[in-house]
């Protein structure tokens, strides 16, 4: 799923921006998979939009990292960009409904 994801946000091999997909390839879950996708490929989409708009990082490349972890509670996915953050003021009202 995440390797398709890959490809609708254009992360070829040869894009600036590093795709860093460090969920196992085994991974089944019980859900819905066309919902998980459309979640992940907006965050992705979002993550690659801000690193193309900033400046390189020191290392001369932008990374997007996906990583999973099993929980006692369910699972987690963490999706890492080296990209420029939420603004402060953003931040605050982020998870706020219509903001």
């Amino acid at each position: 799923l995440l390797e398709e994801v890959r490809d609708v946000v254009d992360l070829g091999d040869d894009h600036p921006i590093l795709w860093d997909n460090r969920v196992p390839a085994e991974l089944s879950l019980a859900s819905d998979p066309e919902h998980l996708f459309r979640i992940f490929t907006n965050l992705c989409r979002n993550a690659v939009q801000a690193m193309e708009a900033a400046p390189l990082p020191a290392e001369g490349r932008h990374r997007l990292s996906i990583t999973y972890a099993p929980m006692a509670r369910g699972k987690a996915f963490e999706i890492r960009d080296t990209g420029p953050g939420v603004p402060a003021q953003v931040r605050e009202t982020l998870f706020e409904a219509f903001r």
